[in-house]
């Protein structure tokens, strides 16, 4: 029995490893985090990363993500930690590649802890190893999960957070919460998961949801309340003196319907909503927890009228599970984005455990029968993890795809050219142009030591065309300049700039790449010089 059970407990660290191992893998084939595709949020949070190491406030809090600025600044200092602030982020600055994977590190490093703690407290509450593991194989069973892993974003610390959520639930059944006797300690640490949670990031709020289903009733709710305010307020400390902008910012957000407040001033689109809420719920990991919700409170209230017993916490949990995921989905169809998702997505595995417990939990059958239906569940959930190194060999090779096209157009080919880099773009400058603009423009002596004299980008939200230190004039740089390279993958808003400032000049875009749209003036895509016209 020892034997056995020392067996089980190796076994549970099998998938945490193969996820450090999948997250590296990913982070290698997707490029540097400059890269067009990641760059967005990752720099943002390597510059507020490095405002808390030298101990002033976050410049970017509209996520919030301060935990996830907090723990970019604990890990570089824990990798640097006899330096100060200042020459932390000198060296940063220097190399902002090296520091992000250091923050990326951090978060594969917490995800993985994670997966270890929610493996054992999914066997203490089951008994069963393969459920076990099916709640370790969460990260993998949509590659949106896995991709945002090792980036530093809310997304990947959210990960941890919806286990650590995975793992009070499981702690609620193992306490008895059958007995709808919840103790004031778990309701605290449901909020202080909770607070965590949606200080990470406002669109996580809805999972959590869920510990409302499992706490009893008033007295109950109201200490997670408390608990998740007071934990909300301290994990956003530092990101306090933004609360008036993060305001102006949110509550346009909320009140329109189009993108970050955009849009007429009506909560969601009604002409696209249905369409939208039917798209974020068609996938496999969302729409199933929803039909295992309905499906226990079917059968619930089918045995209750016929005055037959149902397993009390399953239902409360699956019925709280399929509430938040619901309305998971209700606010993220007002802007559908995948990553958006990622706390509901990591959830299937509970729902699918406290469905199988539910059922089985009815007594339906003989003993053989039900030994046999254990059977297939364990089979099916074991070919489920089976196949999802294949799922990440498919996600890697479109990483490498990615950085492949990006690798097409060599932006050093165009140094004696003006370069204008346009959202998103595949350039190491416009990275930190992006990053110091998003966090408060602290940074642009910095930022102007590392980049080009002659390079530029244009913030699309604004309309504005700049350098580090402020506006520039398009139509000056072309006059100045024998050769313009623009680079980026919306032309929509940059060309409607163009055609305004500069309609003479017409650009060739015969140099794009799958992902990005490239215009040049002046030279070819060898960056050699070529007539103008």
């Amino acid at each position: 029995m020892e034997k056995r059970e020392a067996a089980a407990g190796a076994a549970l660290f099998v998938l945490p490893l193969l996820f450090v191992a999948a997250a590296l893998a990913l982070r290698q084939a997707g490029g540097a985090f400059w890269e067009w595709h990641v760059s967005d949020p990752s720099y943002f949070y390597l510059f507020d990363a490095i405002h808390l190491v030298r101990l002033q406030p976050p410049g970017q809090s509209f996520h919030p993500g301060t935990p996830v600025q907090l723990l970019g600044a604990l890990a570089l200092k824990l990798a640097d930690p006899l330096s100060s602030g200042a020459e932390i982020a000198a060296r940063a600055f220097a190399d902002p590649e090296a520091h992000l994977r250091v923050i990326s590190n951090a978060l594969i490093a917490v995800n993985a802890v994670a997966l270890v703690v929610a493996g054992f407290a999914a066997r203490a509450f089951t008994g069963n190893l393969v459920l076990a593991l099916f709640v370790q194989a969460a990260p993998f069973l949509s590659m949106v999960i896995l991709k945002n892993a090792y980036q530093a974003k809310p997304e990947s610390l959210l990960i941890a957070v919806a286990l650590m959520l995975v793992v009070l639930v499981f702690k609620a059944g193992v306490s008895g919460m059958e007995a709808r006797k919840p103790s004031a300690g778990l309701a605290i640490a449901f909020g202080a998961v909770a607070g965590l949670g949606i200080a990470t990031k406002l669109t996580a709020a809805p999972v959590f949801l869920l510990p409302l289903f499992l706490l009893g009733g008033v007295r109950g709710i109201a200490v997670y309340a408390v608990s998740a305010a007071a934990t909300f307020a301290l994990f956003t400390l530092p990101a306090w003196p933004n609360v008036a902008k993060v305001a102006d910012y949110i509550v346009p957000t909320l009140l329109r319907s189009g993108a970050y407040g955009s849009g007429p001033d009506f909560v969601v689109d009604l002409a696209r909503y249905p369409r939208d809420v039917i798209d974020v719920a068609s996938r496999p990991v969302v729409h199933l927890q929803l039909l295992f919700g309905a499906a226990a409170l079917l059968i619930a209230a089918w045995r209750r009228r016929r005055g037959l017993a149902v397993p009390a916490f399953e239902l409360s949990a699956l019925a709280g599970l399929a509430l938040a995921v619901l309305v998971q989905v209700l606010a993220v169809a007002k802007q559908p984005t995948a990553n958006y998702m990622v706390p509901a997505y990591m959830l299937m595995p509970l729902a699918t455990i406290l469905f199988y417990r539910f059922v089985a939990g009815l007594g339906w059958g003989a003993e053989t029968l039900r030994r046999r239906a254990r059977l297939a569940v364990s089979l099916v959930l074991l070919a489920s993890i089976a196949a999802q190194p294949f799922a990440v060999r498919r996600q890697y090779a479109e990483l490498v795809q990615k950085r492949a096209e990006a690798a097409r157009v060599d932006n050093a080919r165009f140094a004696d050219c003006a370069r204008i880099y346009f959202f998103p773009s595949s350039s190491p400058s416009f990275a930190l142009f992006l990053g110091d603009w998003w966090t408060g423009g602290r940074e642009s002596d910095a930022v102007a030591r590392r980049v080009g004299a002659n390079e530029y980008w244009y913030e699309q939200n604004t309309g504005d065309l700049r350098d580090a230190f402020g506006s520039r004039d398009i139509a000056r740089i072309v006059a100045d300049n024998a050769c313009v390279f623009l680079r980026g993958g919306h032309p929509g808003p940059i060309g409607n700039y163009l055609a305004r400032h500069v309609p003479h000049v017409r650009f060739d875009r015969a140099c794009s790449t799958r992902e990005e749209t490239v215009l040049t003036w002046g030279v070819d895509c060898a960056g050699r010089p070529i007539p103008k016209s």
